[in-house]
């Protein structure tokens, strides 16, 4: 969705409805601690039956700032990375965060290199991986170093966020 009216209108929507809800940021690093960090996309499911992508923008900040402050459950991978952006963005953390997909896979086998959403996608719901395209544009030096998120296709990472958040929930 590139009309940030159009991602808070379905927000708003969907926070007036039951259901459990995945989210994904996507970010111009790792951490928010720099001045200058930005989210760039945030991407929300619901329900696992509707998934949005959107720029990071407009009308739809304070929507996603109204929705993770809501007591819908919650879904995310690595949930303390949202919750830190979150803090950044809006002064409090993530409400209701039920389920942490990489958190659970870790109590399923601990070994390292195996707990990622894209390993676990592969061999819990054979959906190969989906980043492969913008995995260049993702790494930054260290936790606070910029990434190169900002020259990807805006329309490849709105998909590959989305696909995160579907994959998530």
């Amino acid at each position: 969705v590139m009309d940030p009216e159009q991602a808070a209108r379905w927000i708003y929507q969907k926070l007036e409805t039951d259901g459990a809800f995945s989210f994904d940021y996507e970010t111009d690093r790792l951490k928010p601690d720099a001045a200058d960090a930005e989210v760039v996309t945030c991407s929300i499911c619901w329900e696992g039956k509707e998934t949005i992508a959107f720029p990071w923008c407009g009308a739809a900040i304070p929507a996603v700032g109204d929705f993770t402050s809501s007591q819908h459950f919650k879904i995310g991978a690595n949930n303390a990375f949202e919750d830190r952006w979150t803090m950044k963005y809006f002064g409090h953390p993530v409400e209701n965060f039920r389920w942490d997909v990489v958190l659970k896979a870790h109590h399923l086998d601990n070994r390292e290199g195996i707990t990622s959403v894209k390993f676990q996608a592969l061999v819990t719901l054979g959906q190969p991986d989906w980043s492969y395209t913008l995995e260049p544009y993702l790494d930054g030096v260290g936790g606070n170093g910029r990434n190169k998120i900002r020259d990807a296709d805006l329309r490849s990472l709105l998909l590959y966020n989305g696909m995160d958040s579907a994959i998530q929930y």
